[in-house]
């Protein structure tokens, strides 16, 4: 994994299964830039791969692997995305499932798909000249540092005549040609609210008071 980047991206704890898999990668020589504390998720996006940007500009890193801070995962699976990755010199995820069910992915054109950015790796080449292609902006008044705009989200995607929402994770693969997706899958943790079966519960108060 030294050739590895593993970048995160936050604004709450990160869940203890990503931060012991995540651990495990940098235990196996990858760099890590954990990137914290932005509530809009378009902006932390940005602010994140900016610094990828600048620490992959002199570093010996090869590719950069987005990891969010939920996911559930083995080294063995971010060995093999980062290897397709840079063997195909194109940005490659692995398929997890959001909570309704369904693959966070869907088909573009030909090998390419667009995905989320939970489990994404891309090449520094091909984040390169997506920065390159990229306008830069300031993150608020009187910040010293530019930052560039991989991705947003907002709605410009012209469908039959009329404008629909993308998603940042969807607009960041779209401007990367599509990524290709690997029969690789990973975890995807999901919290859920659990609630007592509403009929059964009368009775059930009832039938345990009269135990006593």
């Amino acid at each position: 994994m030294h050739n590895t980047l593993v970048l995160t991206s936050s604004n709450r704890l990160m869940e203890h299964q990503t931060v012991v898999a995540v651990q495990d990668l940098v235990n196996a020589g990858a760099g890590y830039i954990e990137q914290r504390d932005t509530g809009d998720v378009s902006l932390a996006r940005n602010v994140a791969l900016t610094l990828a940007l600048r620490s992959m500009a002199d570093g010996p890193h090869e590719a950069v692997l987005m990891i969010d801070d939920d996911m559930v995962f083995g080294r063995e699976h971010a060995e093999a995305v980062v290897r397709h990755a840079l063997a195909r010199d194109v940005p490659t995820s692995a398929c997890y499932v959001l909570p309704d069910g369904r693959l966070a992915a869907t088909h573009f054109a030909g090998e390419r798909w667009l995905t989320g950015l939970g489990f994404l790796c891309i090449p520094r080449a091909q984040l390169f000249v997506l920065a390159s292609q990229s306008t830069r902006f300031r993150g608020h008044r009187g910040a010293q540092d530019w930052l560039v705009e991989f991705t947003r989200s907002c709605a410009d995607q012209l469908i039959d005549g009329e404008l629909h929402w993308e998603s940042e994770d969807y607009r960041l693969t779209r401007r990367l040609g599509g990524v290709e997706l690997l029969p690789i899958a990973v975890g995807h943790v999901k919290k859920r609210v659990l609630l007592p079966d509403q009929s059964a519960l009368a009775e059930f108060i009832t039938t345990e008071q009269a135990k006593s």
